[in-house]
């Protein structure tokens, strides 16, 4: 068994949600409401990795330099900005 499995389990839902807002995508309200749905979906991925990290030898070494550098991405700082207006 995959030991993240829980977190790809949650991915695949986040593939899901995307799916909906992207059929929604000329209904703004849909489309916002899925969105943000997707938005908290990943947010779940984010949490099961960090506590599945411990399973695995060196992990956490690992996850933490690849967190540092997603956060220098402008992608994924805009993806920040979003999840913090979200939570709004």
């Amino acid at each position: 068994m995959c030991p993240f499995f829980r977190a790809e389990n949650r991915l695949e839902d986040c593939e899901h949600y995307w799916k909906k807002a992207a059929e929604s995508y000329q209904q703004p309200r849909d489309f916002a409401r899925e969105a943000q749905v997707t938005i908290q979906q990943l947010r779940t991925v984010t949490f099961q990795l960090q506590s599945e990290k411990r399973n695995i030898p060196g992990f956490g070494a690992w996850y933490e330099e690849q967190r540092k550098k997603m956060s220098d991405e402008p992608i994924r700082r805009a993806f920040l900005k979003l999840k913090t207006a979200s939570k709004q």
